[in-house]
């Protein structure tokens, strides 16, 4: 077993090594050296490719710009039987987009109510008088993407 932690942004990957430094008796010696990462589909990742059992992304599908790359990133790290875990909300069309995208590489499924506590929260946000929730931009929907056979 081990786990990459990765991000595009050189001082998001140096709060991730202080988390990982913080809770590394938890962790033990599963996490590897946290890492930049950036999506590029001309990139072939080999000292990556084909290793990963499973990717998971949060809140990363807001750059229309980047979802080829980022599908090509899922498609070359994950191995043959992998699965990727996307959590993203709909932020206008920006998930369907790229949805669409992925669904040429991979069998999607999308999941709105994927846990009974998260899902109430949302329904009790939804129905409060605040203006503060966004369900586009504020309540994740769950994308499982798995190579189609």
């Amino acid at each position: 077993e081990k786990i990459l932690l990765t991000d595009g942004n050189k001082k998001s990957v140096s709060n991730i090594e202080c988390i990982v430094a913080a809770n590394k008796h938890q962790l033990g010696d599963k996490v590897q050296p946290s890492r930049v990462l950036v999506w590029d589909r001309t990139c072939p990742y080999s000292d990556l490719a084909g290793q990963y059992d499973f990717i998971i992304c949060a809140d990363c599908l807001f750059f229309t710009d980047c979802h080829e790359d980022l599908v090509h990133v899922i498609e070359t790290l994950l191995k043959p039987s992998g699965q990727a875990i996307i959590l993203a909300p709909r932020r206008g069309d920006t998930l369907d987009q790229f949805c669409t995208r992925a669904s040429q590489t991979f069998s999607l499924e999308r999941i709105e109510s994927y846990d009974e506590a998260v899902w109430q929260k949302h329904l009790e946000a939804k129905s409060s008088s605040s203006s503060k929730y966004s369900e586009n931009l504020h309540y994740p929907l769950l994308l499982l993407l798995n190579r189609s056979q």
